[in-house]
């Protein structure tokens, strides 16, 4: 097996390609069923993703579901991240607050090994909710909750013939607070965007890009 406190960072190249952004998401309060949209954005790496969601409606209570492909600025199926998604839906105009939680299955190659890790991300935003637009504070912590790593063939040639991959716990997580808003153009189009700092759960430095940001154009039906 892979061993010592290089393979936290081996797995760090090795997802580097796929940017770990929580999904803009639709305006909390919209009414309508159906969002799709298109994004582009960094989060300690270029990404673009594509996502749609549902609103549906239980007991009074309203929930958007979602789901999300993300994939490298430049496109690379061998690096990417599949997520699905809750959130609350904002039952009225004007002040409010709605929690989300996703749920999300990232995968990446580098030079020395190839890693599939899946994250849990709750978050929760806070602010004006419009018709004609939103803006919020958000607050999210991505959190690694089981990763698998195996060692690449260019690896094994230069490692100890019994390097061997496995399965590895928690890889610590990403906290970030920013800002969310977004505004109605016309006719269901939507273009949202959000933009903030990043830290490490215990405050330290991310890396070299200790923000995020993040753009999309939305289609609401």
């Amino acid at each position: 097996m892979i061993r010592g406190a290089g393979v936290a960072a081996a797995v760090s190249v090795s997802l580097a390609a796929v940017g770990f952004a929580v999904p803009v998401r639709a305006n909390p309060a919209a009414p309508e069923l159906h969002r799709l949209s298109l994004g582009v954005g960094l989060d300690r790496a270029a990404s673009v993703d594509a996502s749609y969601s549902r609103r549906v409606d239980a007991g009074g209570a309203g929930v958007r579901l979602g789901g999300r492909w993300v994939l490298p600025w430049r496109p690379d199926l061998a690096d990417g991240a599949l997520g699905v998604s809750a959130s609350r839906v904002v039952p009225a105009w004007g002040w409010g607050w709605t929690p989300s939680l996703t749920l999300e299955l990232r995968w990446g190659e580098s030079q020395l090994l190839r890693a599939h890790q899946l994250a849990v991300q709750p978050s929760v935003e806070a602010g004006w909710f419009a018709a004609a637009g939103w803006i919020t504070a958000e607050v999210a912590w991505d959190h690694s909750v089981v990763t698998h790593v195996e060692p690449t063939a260019w690896y094994r040639r230069t490692a100890p013939p019994e390097a061997r991959g496995g399965w590895y716990g928690s890889g610590g997580g990403t906290l970030r607070a920013g800002l969310r808003g977004g505004v109605d153009l016309a006719a269901g189009w939507e273009l949202g965007a959000r933009a903030g700092g990043l830290a490490t759960e215990r405050l330290g430095a991310t890396g070299p890009t200790p923000w995020y940001g993040w753009l999309e154009l939305a289609r609401r039906l």
